[in-house]
């Protein structure tokens, strides 16, 4: 993306590719369609997309974390079991 103008604190006038614009929303291979004169976007909707992500991923290391306590549980059960079958 180059900056071309600027319009005000905070605002500007910039140039951009369509596959960079792809990539920064996620979307790639085409999947955005091409752009027409006045066609509005929300960049700040990559930020929200991105952030889905990372919780969904905190949230998977959770399950993780949590299936590996379990797991570790049932093994042990397991030995105990064979153990106690073991002596009668």
């Amino acid at each position: 993306m180059l900056v071309i103008a600027k319009i005000s604190h905070g605002e500007y006038v910039c140039t951009i590719g369509h596959s960079e614009l792809e990539k920064f929303l996620g979307l790639y291979y085409n999947k955005k369609e091409k752009l027409e004169v006045g066609a509005e976007i929300n960049l700040g909707a990559a930020y929200d997309y991105e952030s889905k992500i990372c919780e969904a991923v905190r949230k998977m290391e959770d399950l993780v974390d949590a299936s590996e306590a379990v797991t570790s549980a049932l093994k042990q059960a397991k030995i105990v079991k064979k153990r106690i079958l073991k002596e009668k």
